[in-house]
Formats: C-alpha cells, sequence, structure tokens
C-alpha cells in the first residue's frame, strides 16, 4: 500500500485513490485525502516516511478526538460552535486577503523611497549595538610570504588587493573584504581573540590591529564604525525599512480593500442595519 506514495499522486488511478490508509472506529482515512502537496518532490523511501508520519498524525487525532467527545460529551462548552465559526471565518478572510496581497501588493520599493522615509525618522533609528565596516584575515602563524600580504592588507592599491586575495585563498583560514556593508561588532570578537576590553575604547583607539594567538594571526583594519546610542546608518537599517514600507502598503491596501467591499455592499443594498 505505502508504494502508492511513491507515485506522482496526480497521476493515481480511481483504484489507487479508494486506497484505505488508516481506520479508526468509524472514521476511515483514504488514499486521495492525503493532500497533493505532501511529497513535495520526495521519492522512495523518503516518500514511504512522510506518509508514515501523515497516517500516523491522523491516527493520533482521531484516537484524542474520539475520547474527547466521549469523555465531555454535554459538557462541551455552550460557544464552541460558535468558536469554530469564528476561527473558520477568520481562516477564509486571511486566505482572501493573503490571495489579494500577492496579486496587488507591489513590494518594489525604490532607493528614493528608503532614504526619504529614513530622513524623516532618523531619530528613530538608534543603535543598540556596535558596528564596523572593516576587512579582515586569519592565517596560520608561520605562515608563508605572511610579511609581504599584511603590507597588501594595509594597502587600497587595486594591484596589491589583487595579490592579497591571491594570497588569501591559498593560505587563508578566514577572511573578509565587503567593506561597503555594516557589520555588528559581535561578530567580528567572535573571530578574533579579544577579550575583556572596552569596545567603544578599542574602535576609537584602533585603526589597524594584529592580533595572535598560539595558533593564528589575526588582521583587522576598521574603515568606519558607529557606536551604539548613536544614529544607524542608512545602510544598516535598509532592509528594515523595505519592509516597514511594504508594510505600510498591505495596511493600506487591506483598508482599502474593505472600505470598497463595505460600499459596493451598500450600493446593492446587501447590508441593513437595526441599531442606530
Amino acid at each position: 500500500m505505502l508504494a502508492y506514495s511513491c507515485k506522482d499522486k496526480d497521476g493515481l488511478t480511481e483504484q489507487d485513490e479508494d486506497t484505505l490508509l488508516a481506520r479508526v472506529m468509524e472514521a476511515e482515512l483514504m488514499l486521495s485525502q492525503v493532500p497533493h502537496d505532501l511529497f513535495g518532490g520526495a521519492q522512495g523511501d523518503d516518500s514511504v516516511s512522510l506518509l508514515k508520519l501523515y497516517v500516523n498524525d491522523w491516527v493520533k487525532q482521531q484516537v484524542l478526538m474520539y475520547h474527547a467527545q466521549e469523555n465531555l460529551g454535554s459538557e462541551l462548552p455552550a460557544d464552541i460552535e460558535a468558536k469554530v465559526e469564528q476561527y473558520r471565518r477568520s481562516l477564509l478572510i486571511y486566505e482572501y486577503q493573503r490571495a489579494l496581497m500577492a496579486e496587488r501588493l507591489d513590494t518594489q520599493v525604490s532607493r528614493e523611497e528608503i532614504e526619504a522615509y529614513y530622513q524623516a525618522n532618523e531619530k528613530n533609528f538608534e543603535l543598540k549595538r556596535n558596528i564596523v565596516r572593516m576587512r579582515y584575515v586569519k592565517v596560520a602563524n608561520e605562515t608563508q610570504d605572511a610579511a609581504k600580504a599584511k603590507k597588501w592588507f594595509l594597502s587600497d592599491d587595486a594591484s596589491d588587493r589583487f595579490r592579497l586575495l591571491e594570497f588569501c585563498e591559498k593560505y587563508a583560514v578566514n577572511s573578509y573584504f565587503d567593506e561597503d556593508s555594516w557589520l555588528s561588532f559581535d561578530d567580528l570578537l567572535k573571530e578574533i581573540p579579544l577579550k575583556n576590553y572596552d569596545e567603544e575604547t578599542f574602535l576609537k583607539q584602533n585603526k589597524f590591529v594584529e592580533l595572535k594567538d598560539e595558533d593564528y594571526t589575526y588582521w583587522v583594519f576598521i574603515r568606519s564604525f558607529r557606536v551604539k546610542n548613536s544614529t544607524s546608518p542608512l545602510e544598516f537599517e535598509e532592509d528594515n525599512i523595505r519592509a516597514i514600507l511594504i508594510n505600510q502598503r498591505k495596511v493600506k491596501l487591506l483598508k482599502e480593500m474593505e472600505g470598497s467591499l463595505l460600499d459596493e455592499a451598500r450600493n446593492n443594498n446587501q447590508i441593513e442595519w437595526f441599531v442606530n
């Protein structure tokens, strides 16, 4: 029976669909009742395992439902049907709104919109942690050509950067060169052996630092930094602002949709008020 799980469910015959998978008391689970997207491309043993899990969950729910009804009986809360109906209405409305968003919501946010929102709300973007723009290299101690690589690391010359990248490809344990992106200083601390040191003091007093432990040498060049409680830079807040603007559009679209449907219902005399 479980071999049917390996098939493309859309290609099952009527006989396949009528296959009985489990029975609990009077309830029966047919293969036709299994959701079409259950297997999600899984094949072989994976699809069999998914089907077994689904059947096991169904059996458990049926057993629990049976005993809940048997034991509660007439003691069921009087408003349970109302709660079920309220949940059904909420679920239907949610699915309709989700479909509406997928069809009509514009999720493209321009750079100009992001900048305008940031400038209008700059006081709301306060940093909760120290952030940096930097480059970083970690190499094993006594690495070949490390002295040359250190000079390349400190240089902004394009040819030196190319040599450094070649060096890192061969010897670096870890490296980072995206100096246009802001990172949490905490992320850097996970990579370098800097302990029990005041972060702000370190940032203000160091542009380049070389650190060593028993196994590795670390080079860090801090291009720029912002300390916590200062204004967060636009680049660091861009994704957050984009999400805010999209959510604002969503709220506006939902209000417009609700207003439009209410107006349509009023114009068609589909609403009657019996309270003042």
